[in-house]
């Protein structure tokens, strides 16, 4: 019996959509046959352009603003988003923030705006869906979007990095409470993909080059297509996981020893 990767039927809610992972995502989920929710934040522009892309791949494209800060109203938005669409099927939580920010100098400003956004946001989403999910007769996917952070250590960067390492035991949590309602939890890990979360400048991204095995920085759609496995029914028996898309980044403990000559 071959794999089923297809997702004909399927509804999927994106946070994040309008960003480079997000934006790829979605159209990679749509292409394998799912409606997309298109959640974004005052990005309305590339929200909707987004949402004429889908429509071109013959999906339904339903758009959702929201600010992910503000967690006490995501019960309504999901609840919203399930009367237009129909169901639930998928949750993909993309959206993060980053500071790079001396651990002495990080503002409670900054870690409960990093937490709300990374960790609480993704959870309660999850909660919400998941319900759904459950009176739909289970089968759902929770997928969230994590990073080489969430797995190793950064220096400058710790509000991040402990965000989306809650994320890590969260999706295990989630992974077995869900379990006997055949809705699977997995995250995506992505390495370094130069997206907009962080305004930095080419000396940054050519240092990160030079520590991947593999000579360069992910593509949007790499991990889109992790995503989009996860999401699909060749996937079932998957969960509590997370797939590392980095390039072999963090499985090198000292990239200068490439260049020794012995």
């Amino acid at each position: 019996m071959e794999p089923d990767f297809r997702l004909d039927g399927k509804v999927t809610l994106m946070t994040g959509a309008t960003g480079g992972i997000g934006y790829d995502s979605c159209l990679a989920l749509a292409q394998m046959g799912s409606d997309i929710g298109i959640l974004y934040f005052k990005d309305q522009q590339r929200a909707e352009d987004l949402a004429r892309d889908v429509r071109k791949l013959g999906r339904q494209a339903y758009l959702i603003e929201q600010d992910l800060e503000r967690t006490g109203l995501l019960q309504g938005v999901v609840e919203r988003f399930v009367q237009d669409a129909g169901r639930i099927d998928i949750l993909v939580s993309v959206a993060g923030v980053a500071d790079l920010v001396a651990y002495k100098d990080v503002t409670i400003s900054q870690m409960e705006r990093t937490y709300r956004i990374n960790t609480m946001a993704p959870f309660f989403l999850a909660q919400i869906a998941a319900k759904f999910m459950v009176a739909q007769g289970g089968t759902g996917r929770v997928i969230f979007v994590t990073s080489t952070n969430a797995l190793v250590g950064e220096a400058n960067n710790l509000p991040y990095n402990t965000s989306k390492g809650g994320c890590e035991l969260m999706t295990q949590s989630l992974a077995i409470e869900l379990a006997p309602h055949a809705i699977t939890v997995n995250n995506v890990a992505p390495g370094l993909v130069q997206t907009d979360i962080l305004d930095l400048d080419d000396s940054f991204w050519e240092e990160g080059r030079r520590n991947i095995p593999m000579g360069r920085l992910g593509k949007p759609q790499e991990i889109g297509a992790a995503i989009c496995f996860l999401a699909s029914p060749a996937a079932s028996y998957i969960t509590g996981q997370h797939i590392v898309v980095d390039g072999g980044l963090i499985c090198e403990q000292f990239p200068g020893m490439r260049n020794l000559n012995i």
